[in-house]
């Protein structure tokens, strides 16, 4: 079965795929020990919205990751996609 990532519609032009910096796509963050106990912070998408074939026609192309200050104790940014399930 084919698989669409919904969060791959969210450009991620901005920065160099390894980058510690914040990216569209970055659904995770975490800080590690750099070097003599120096933390940097480092974003990396490790969540996805996965649609089968059905569900993927319903996909209206509205996909986000909400990268706020505040993850509400987690270190997982919500992600969501939109789907017309009139279309379905």
């Amino acid at each position: 079965m084919q698989l669409k990532n919904a969060l791959a519609s969210i450009s991620q032009t901005d920065t160099a795929p390894n980058s510690p910096k914040r990216r569209p796509r970055g659904t995770h963050k975490w800080k590690k020990d750099v070097e003599h106990g120096h933390m940097q912070t480092t974003y990396s998408q490790l969540d996805y919205i996965l649609l089968s074939k059905t569900l993927a026609s319903a996909f209206t192309g509205l996909a986000k990751v909400e990268q706020r200050k505040f993850t509400g104790g987690s270190d997982h940014y919500l992600c969501w996609a939109e789907l017309d399930m009139s279309l379905l």
